[in-house]
C-alpha cells in the first residue's frame, strides 16, 4: 500500500494546510481518515472530468495503478483498480477490535427511492467501504429521513455523534446522501 499510503498523507497535508490557511492561531481538529473514505466512495462513482478532478485532488494520479477507465461497463469490482481494494483492507484493519483503543468507520449511502442506482457501484460501495444504500423518500419525508439519518450515525458512534444534519439541512429533492461516521 506503499503509493496509496503516499497519495493520502499528501491530500491530508493539503487539507492541513487549508485549514490552518483560514484559522491561523486556532486549533484544528479534523478526521482525514473520514475525509479520505467518503472521497474515494466518491471517486468509486465519478467519471470524466470530475474523476479526473477527484484523482488529482486525491493524489491517486500518483499511485502506480490508478483507476481504470471503464469501470462502469465492467461487471466486476475488480475492474475499479487497486485503489479501492486496498481501501477496502485498510477499513477491515482498523475496524477490527483491539484491547487497547478502538477505532471504526461506518459509511451508509441514502438514496432517494425513485433512482435507480448503477448496480455496480452499490456492490463496490459494500464490498471495499461497507457502504450498504438504504433506500428512503427524500421528497415526502425529509425531516423523517433526516432522523433515520442522524439516528444511524448516532448509533454508530455511540452517541458520540448526535444531530449531524440539523434541520432543514436535507432538501427534498436530495437523490443520495453519503454519510461516514
Amino acid at each position: 500500500m506503499g503509493s496509496l499510503s503516499t497519495a493520502n498523507v499528501e491530500f491530508c497535508l493539503d487539507v492541513f494546510k487549508e485549514l490552518n490557511s483560514n484559522n491561523i492561531g486556532d486549533n484544528i481538529f479534523f478526521s482525514p481518515l473520514s475525509l479520505l473514505y467518503a472521497l474515494s466512495m466518491v471517486f468509486l462513482g465519478a467519471s470524466g472530468k470530475t474523476a479526473e478532478q477527484l484523482e488529482k485532488v486525491l493524489h491517486f494520479s500518483h499511485t502506480v495503478d490508478p483507476l481504470k477507465p471503464g469501470f462502469k461497463d465492467s461487471p466486476k469490482c475488480s475492474q475499479a483498480g487497486r485503489i479501492h481494494s486496498e481501501f477496502g483492507v485498510l477499513f477491515s484493519q482498523i475496524n477490527q477490535p483491539d484491547s487497547n483503543c478502538t477505532l471504526s468507520i461506518a459509511n451508509r449511502l441514502y438514496g432517494t427511492k425513485t433512482m435507480a442506482f448503477h448496480q455496480q457501484y452499490l456492490s463496490c460501495s459494500e464490498k471495499w467501504y461497507q457502504a450498504r444504500l438504504q433506500t428512503v423518500d427524500f421528497e415526502q419525508s425529509t425531516e423523517e429521513t433526516r432522523k433515520t439519518i442522524n439516528a444511524w450515525v448516532e448509533n454508530k458512534t455511540n452517541g458520540k455523534v448526535t444531530n449531524l444534519f440539523g434541520k432543514d439541512t436535507i432538501d427534498p429533492s436530495s437523490v443520495m446522501v453519503l454519510v461516514n461516521a
